[in-house]
């Protein structure tokens, strides 16, 4: 005959059986919860990754005169456009984009309208599951690739809503200092051969960085920098009596334009 101390003995072993097996298959739960995730990831990624290419393809298309030729002054501005598009997409992408390249330029077969361009994007994917990596082997690489034919002109009976949006950047104003400074009439005075340092101070909208940077030295050279804003040169020399005179300008261009800022440095004869 049963007794209720015995049923209610029976209950407890269930219960911490029921406990110790629940304990045993939840890491195995979490593996599998964590992989689901890190699959929901990548296939937003791949998405993501897919419309950047979309867009900077559909840019691309419209603009080929940026990439025909040697770019200069505004074509230059459309190409910084194309890779501010492209890059403020994939903002919001958990993928580890290429270096130091991470938009490369669309790819034309020719520039008349109808020739076929494309524009495809990579990326390596970090996944969270460390078992999934190793299976997959390290980083999942995605690429993405969007063609369209080439377009120069826009049609004016598209719809509105089909219209390039404007430019939402401000062009950057250019400035920068040096080391002797400027004095009067914006001019450096140094001595034939010496040495000066200059500093980029060119000012941008928060959302719209600088993209090139360009230092021209008149007869001492140009330097194009993107990323240290800091050059010194030693390029100023004067052979004769008197004094030489060179003109130092930077360049400088987001998505919104170009803006120049210039100073003199004069160097004294020996």
């Amino acid at each position: 005959m049963r007794t209720r101390a015995s049923f209610i003995d029976r209950r407890r072993h269930s219960r911490g059986q029921g406990l110790v097996e629940f304990a045993l298959i939840l890491p195995l739960l979490l593996v599998l919860l964590l992989m689901a995730i890190d699959f929901g990831r990548v296939f937003f990624g791949t998405v993501a990754l897919h419309n950047a290419a979309r867009i900077g393809a559909d840019y691309g298309a419209g603009h080929a005169d940026a990439w025909e030729g040697t770019p200069s002054g505004e074509e230059l501005s459309e190409q910084a456009h194309y890779q501010a598009l492209v890059l403020n997409d994939l903002q919001a992408l958990n993928c580890t984009l290429p270096s130091p390249d991470p938009v490369p330029d669309p790819v034309f077969s020719g520039f008349a309208d109808g020739d076929l361009m494309y524009v495809e994007l990579q990326c390596e994917f970090n996944l969270l599951t460390p078992l999934a990596e190793a299976i997959v082997g390290g980083p999942v690489p995605l690429s993405a690739r969007s063609d369209f034919a080439v377009t120069r002109t826009i049609n004016p009976n598209l719809p509105e809503s089909e219209v390039p949006p404007p430019n939402l950047c401000s062009g950057p104003e250019a400035s920068f200092t040096s080391v002797p400074p400027a004095g009067a009439g914006n001019r450096v005075e140094i001595a034939s051969g010496d040495e000066v340092e200059f500093t980029d101070t060119s000012t941008f909208e928060a959302g719209c960085p600088i993209l090139t940077r360009s230092w021209d030295f008149d007869d001492g050279g140009t330097i194009l920098d993107a990323d240290t804003p800091t050059v010194t040169t030693d390029v100023f020399t004067d052979s004769g009596p008197g004094h030489t005179d060179y003109t130092v300008r930077l360049t400088v261009t987001n998505a919104g334009g170009t803006d120049s800022d210039q100073v003199t440095v004069r160097a004294d004869g020996p």
